[in-house]
């Protein structure tokens, strides 16, 4: 089987700038015709809520069958529902909710299935590397995503947003077209059966330690990440008293950040070890709580933002090289699929959360709270996993 790296880069730059824009657009719009921090939260949960638990599901069909086919089909109905979220667009927020909620849907399985086809297709020395310059794609998509938004904001309505959204993911469809691999007959098609796929990525997840744990660290870095997202709006329009434009600055300098990572994260993967590339990511997102945590600067916040982005990217690129090592190649995709399922679970949660309790508390207290969620559930990691299998096993993972 034939790859080529520069064409999924390519496809998965325009993928998620669409997914981006949108993810600007649709919170905004909620806050906007709401004024409600949860209602807002809720958009996040329910945008996240199908992606999630069909994750595993998605897996076991990357596995199966034809990826480009699969990949091709995915693109087709992420411009159609974004065809149907442009003429449906009105006032009922129920509308927003759905079609919003399908496209993430599809989105996700877009990534399972294109993170399957690399899994199998590269050896693993290229496989790091390939993994260093697509993890830092999806901050460079949180630059041209929210960026190209808060720019055409200023000329063009948030419904007009929406056929930004559907003009890019027409993009990556023709890309699509010119072929992501060659030998597609060299694939077979197998019986599908959800069920047994199912049962075999939980389990090869909860019986490998080193998997579960790396996976488990994750979620606690991403329940912050959720939190962070659903408050946004708030956070920029009411605690620091800025317009709306200014909602995309911190995506903007994270991105700026994950631009430069480009150059010199695939640097420290070949000089150093995937291993340091992991311990930074977890210290940069340890040091992003200081700032993250403030209300006093707006653009310490900004840089707080950044340096968690970009500590997220650091530490994914390490966990995707770790899984690709422990799992067999005939499996990967329902691991994969697992995977997704279990990080993700993090981030409908966080919405939930500030559904529940945005009316209450300030949005400063929400990440307040998420930061020490997020550190005390990392050190409890750390601490089970020592106890369990030794401090040799704790340091694989974990930067001290």
């Amino acid at each position: 089987m034939k790859f080529n790296p520069f064409v999924i880069l390519l496809i998965r730059f325009f993928e998620l700038s669409a997914d981006y824009v949108k993810t600007f657009a649709i919170p905004l719009l909620v806050f906007t015709l709401s004024n409600s921090i949860s209602l807002s939260g809720l958009a996040f949960f329910l945008e996240l809520l199908p992606r999630t638990f069909l994750s595993p599901i998605m897996g076991g069909l990357a596995d199966r069958f034809n990826l480009r086919r699969q990949l091709l089909f995915i693109d087709c109905a992420r411009a159609a529902l974004a065809l149907a979220l442009l003429i449906f667009f009105t006032h009922n927020l129920y509308w927003i909710f759905i079609f919003s909620g399908m496209i993430s849907l599809f989105s996700g399985y877009s990534f399972v299935a294109i993170e399957t086809l690399s899994g199998k297709a590269l050896s693993h020395e290229k496989y790091s590397s390939y993994q260093a310059r697509f993890q830092m794609i999806e901050p460079m998509s949180r630059v041209i995503g929210p960026a190209l938004g808060a720019f055409l904001l200023n000329w063009l309505t948030l419904k007009q947003l929406i056929l930004i959204v559907l003009v890019l993911y027409l993009i990556s469809l023709t890309l699509r077209f010119t072929g992501l691999y060659e030998n597609q007959k060299s694939l077979v098609l197998k019986k599908l059966n959800p069920f047994q796929d199912l049962m075999t990525g939980f389990k090869i997840t909860f019986n490998n330690k080193t998997i579960l744990s790396l996976t488990l660290c994750g979620m606690s870095i991403n329940f912050l990440f959720g939190i962070l997202q659903s408050t946004m709006p708030a956070l920029v329009t009411k605690s620091f008293i800025l317009p709306n434009k200014y909602f995309a600055l911190p995506s903007i300098m994270a991105g700026g950040a994950a631009f430069l990572g480009i150059f010199i994260v695939p640097e420290l993967n070949k000089r150093l070890s995937v291993n340091f590339v992991g311990k930074t990511g977890l210290l940069m997102v340890f040091f992003s709580l200081f700032l993250l945590s403030n209300t006093i600067s707006f653009y310490l916040f900004c840089i707080g933002y950044s340096a968690l982005v970009l500590g997220m990217s650091l530490y994914t690129v390490f966990f995707r090289s770790k899984r690709l090592e422990e799992v067999p190649k005939e499996d990967y995709g329902k691991v994969v699929g697992v995977s997704v399922f279990l990080l993700f679970l993090a981030l409908p949660l966080s919405g939930i959360i500030t559904y529940a309790v945005g009316n209450i508390f300030s949005p400063a207290q929400l990440i307040l709270f998420a930061s020490v969620v997020c550190v005390s559930f990392n050190i409890l990691c750390y601490l089970l996993m020592q106890a369990t299998n030794g401090k040799n096993y704790a340091g694989y993972f974990w930067p001290f």
